[in-house]
Formats: C-alpha cells, sequence, structure tokens
C-alpha cells in the first residue's frame, strides 16, 4: 500500500517568481489537489507574497488545499479566497 500512494505523488521544483511560468512545467494546468508552500512567504516582501498567492491560488483546484508555515496567512487580497481548515494549523481550503 505504501508504494501504491509513493507512486501517486510527484514532486517538482518551480521558481515561484518566474514570470515565464504560471504553474510548474510538468504540469502545464496546475490543477493541483493539494499544495505545500511552508516557510517561503516570510522571506518575501508584501508585493512579491501577493505574486507566490496568486499562483498558488490558479494552481489549486477548486476545493483545493494549502498548507501554510506557522506565521505565514494569505495576503489581504486572497483571504476571501481561501478558508482555515484548522484551528491549530495553517491548513486553508480554496473557495470558487
Amino acid at each position: 500500500m505504501k508504494s501504491k500512494i509513493k507512486n501517486m505523488v510527484k514532486l517538482s521544483e518551480f521558481d515561484i517568481l518566474s514570470s515565464n511560468l504560471r504553474v510548474p512545467a510538468e504540469s502545464v494546468f496546475g490543477n493541483f489537489d493539494i499544495v505545500l508552500c511552508r516557510n517561503l512567504l516570510i522571506y518575501y516582501e508584501n508585493d512579491f507574497q501577493t505574486i507566490i498567492f496568486n499562483k498558488l491560488y490558479n494552481s489549486l483546484i477548486n476545493d483545493g488545499i494549502l498548507i501554510l508555515g506557522e506565521s505565514e496567512t494569505p495576503p489581504n487580497k486572497y483571504k476571501s479566497k481561501f478558508i482555515q481548515t484548522s484551528k491549530n494549523y495553517k491548513i486553508y481550503k480554496k473557495i470558487s
């Protein structure tokens, strides 16, 4: 069972600030069920956080899950586009 689950998971690298790509090249359209973006946003100023969040939002399917780091929250522009699903963790669900 463990290897079956591993075979369903695909990991890739992506330059999140690239102006040439909206989502990782391997996925073409995004449509991810879950995106983990832990402890990245804290290193960028608000303008870059907005660029990053736009890509995260567009890469998730409706009702997709976004997991952020402990001290991270969606920028104001995106707070109405996600609902936090956990009181204890930074787990957000994309709302359409």
